[in-house]
């Protein structure tokens, strides 16, 4: 039961679900093109860039959204070997920077269009210095400067005891963050007094210190004003759009599946809900909108994707926005996610293919086909003993062909580039699952399943081994004899 809950506080912790915008890294020494830049150096340490759960990749450590946006640009650097340098072109004056280390510690930075930043690990932790300009002693690192120590948050405190809370632990918790978030105030005020911070970035950890702990203690949204809902100043703090959504949750009196995460409630309501609601600011609305659209896309069918995707359009004059869901979640394929009569897959340049058109290219050889998805832990965990097979195998004739259950193009491009898929034609993407009555007679409703394929392009194994187990290999080369 408590690795549910677990799941869920990861879920909830992480999860970003917002628009990731695909930007390409630009170096350049055009002054002019510097100052619309943030350079990004991070130093040799092998940190963990993902949470982890039996290689369940559940969210980048480290990403920005800029001033006045709600849209997220992560970071990946290469920094387990060397210092890697990362150049992001921005169009706000500031960004908002999240760094999570180690799992569960949160680091939060707010950089300028032109600055150059550096990212030192030596310290056991994250520690910025920028060195184009002067900043004020507390403006780089003031979480990890303070030394006010604070609670376990409900993940840490699950992770330690295999359990949640209890209803009087949870009082005990809330009244130490309570107090936690005092002298956090307290200690941001004197130091804002003695000019030891930059006024922006005290306004930014005075948001996040106050939305945050309404995150945890969520009777503390009765308290909220109405410009609490219209600060689009604040959205690129994930602490204050995560607000936006337990809001909606309790305002809307929407059940949710998890009470800690918001997320896990019917979007459709809250989609309509927020639609019809003149509490927010068009921005905040916007937000708002458009995560429960893209959990709607997640979630539910086609069909609900396509008529809320049309009622999104209608209300957001985005062009960014509208492409982005339109791309990701291949709308354009609309009739074949409904084709029950062939299977249809996609490759990485989105060109359609059916399973027999691969088992006919592959004719003459065995086929061992493995379906996946990027959400799924044990597909993941298997992926190094794939890896190993395949190289086993890469003179014999035995193709492997990967088949996602994605709904999220993107998710599984970024899935496929970590678990070094990416190569070739043989990793895709279904598209009618699980519609297609091929799916159904092999009543394919988890995963990782495997199949195996003869020669012939006959299905000769419906439940074939996984590739960590070492029958794969009898089953395997039975039929490469033939």
């Amino acid at each position: 039961m408590y690795k549910m809950i677990l799941l869920s506080f990861i879920i909830c912790f992480f999860s970003c679900n917002q628009f990731s915008k695909k930007e390409l890294d630009t170096r350049t020494k055009d002054p002019e093109t510097n100052k619309n830049q943030i350079v990004f150096i991070f130093k040799k340490q092998n940190f963990e860039n993902s949470v982890d759960i039996k290689s369940n990749v559940l969210g980048s450590a480290i990403f920005y959204s800029e001033k006045n946006d709600f849209t997220i640009i992560e970071l990946n650097p290469s920094n387990s070997v060397k210092n890697d340098t990362i150049v992001k072109k921005v169009n706000s004056d500031k960004i908002c920077l999240s760094h999570r280390f180690n799992k569960v510690q949160k680091f939060l930075y707010e950089f300028q269009k032109g600055d150059t930043v550096v990212f030192d690990y030596e310290k056991g932790y994250p520690y910025v210095s920028i060195i184009n300009r002067k900043v004020l002693k507390y403006d780089n690192n003031f979480l990890a400067d303070i030394k006010i120590e604070k609670p376990l948050e409900d993940f840490q405190f699950v992770l330690k005891n295999k359990r949640i809370r209890n209803g009087n632990e949870n009082k005990i918790y809330f009244k130490e963050l309570s107090n936690y978030r005092i002298k956090v105030e307290k200690f941001l005020d004197s130091i804002m007094n003695e000019n030891l911070i930059s006024p922006s970035i005290y306004e930014m950890y005075k948001a996040s210190n106050k939305f945050s702990e309404i995150n945890t203690d969520k009777t503390l949204l009765k308290s909220i004003v109405s410009d609490d809902l219209r600060r689009d100043d604040l959205l690129y703090l994930k602490s204050y759009r995560h607000f936006l959504n337990n809001y909606v949750v309790q305002k809307f009196h929407i059940k949710t599946q998890f009470s800690n995460d918001p997320m896990t409630c019917n979007s459709k309501i809250a989609f309509d809900s927020i639609n019809r609601s003149a509490l927010f600011s068009n921005k905040v609305k916007e937000s708002l909108l458009y995560t429960h659209l893209v959990n709607i896309a997640e979630k539910n069918s086609t069909v609900d994707l396509d008529e809320y995707f049309k009622k999104f359009q209608e209300i957001v004059k985005n062009p960014v926005l509208n492409e982005y869901i339109y791309d990701t979640y291949l709308l354009d394929y609309t009739s074949l996610k409904t084709n029950i009569k062939d299977v249809y897959l996609l490759n990485k340049t989105k060109q359609k293919i059916t399973i027999n058109d691969v088992l006919s290219q592959h004719r003459g050889k065995v086929v061992y086909v493995d379906f996946w998805a990027s959400w799924c832990a044990p597909c993941r965990s298997a992926m190094p003993s794939s890896r190993k097979l395949h190289e086993e195998y890469k003179d014999k004739d035995l193709v492997f062909v990967y088949i996602s259950i994605d709904n999220d193009f993107n998710k599984w491009q970024a899935a496929s580039e970590k678990e070094d898929l990416s190569i070739g034609n043989n990793n895709l993407l279904a598209m009618n699952y699980p519609n297609a009555l091929f799916y159904k007679e092999l009543q394919l409703k988890t995963i990782p399943r495997y199949l195996i394929y003869d020669k012939k392009g006959k299905l000769v194994h419906q439940n074939a081994p996984g590739p960590e187990n070492n029958e794969i290999r009898f089953e395997l080369n039975k039929y490469l004899k033939e």
